[in-house]
């Protein structure tokens, strides 16, 4: 390929590249967590969310896997679940 010329897949990457910035943006919207709270019918903080998607995806984790798998403070995490349980 001649120097400075751009590889046609990876132009192609682009819009899947911004794509999934935006997904990522909605991901973390506090406006968006209200919504799908609203529609639930439920209160949930956004750690709270998080945690509740990935036990849904592998159950059966431990805590201190639980806090690595979301990059949350093992000791939060344990205070988000136990409001989780509570609630």
């Amino acid at each position: 390929m001649p120097v400075g010329a751009v590889d046609p897949k990876e132009d192609d990457l682009g819009p899947i590249e911004r794509a999934l910035e935006q997904l990522f943006r909605l991901n973390a919207s506090r406006k968006v967590l209200n919504r799908r709270a609203a529609a639930a019918g439920v209160v949930i903080s956004q750690p709270g969310f998080q945690l509740l998607r990935r036990i849904q995806e592998d159950q059966g984790l431990q805590i201190g896997e639980l806090a690595r798998l979301t990059d949350m403070d093992p000791a939060a995490t344990g205070r988000q679940v136990a409001q989780l349980v509570e609630d």
